[in-house]
């Protein structure tokens, strides 16, 4: 699964299973170069869409429930967010600007959405 970085095109994160996003930089789409790997995710046989935000944040689901937030520039594992009772299937992201907060919606089998705020 590839996600787009809204605010920045040249940028596109892979998921890569079983356990692992990759950050890809496609400025030149003839010699694309990796950026950073983030580990520390289980996603198994599926393939979970997560999400880069402006924030230098990565965040991505997992089969568990969770929800892995990540340094996009330094690739460490910043946090693990529990929160459904099953896979989840994507997240999505956004800054609320009346409010200056990133905000994220994540879904899941367990036929949850949770919208989250920092």
């Amino acid at each position: 699964m590839i996600s787009l970085f809204s605010s920045d095109p040249n940028f596109v994160l892979i998921s890569v299973k079983p356990d692992h996003l990759q950050l890809w930089d496609i400025s030149n789409p003839t010699r694309p170069s990796l950026v950073n790997k983030y580990y520390g995710m289980y996603q198994g046989n599926f393939v979970i869409r997560s999400c880069l935000t402006d924030n230098n944040l990565v965040l991505g689901g997992t089969v568990d429930g969770s929800v892995c937030v990540w340094n996009t520039r330094f690739g460490n594992l910043i946090d693990v967010i529990p929160g459904h009772d099953a896979l989840i299937n994507c997240i999505d992201c956004r800054v609320n600007n009346s409010e200056n907060k990133l905000e994220w919606v994540s879904c899941s089998d367990d036929s949850s959405v949770i919208v989250w705020g920092s």
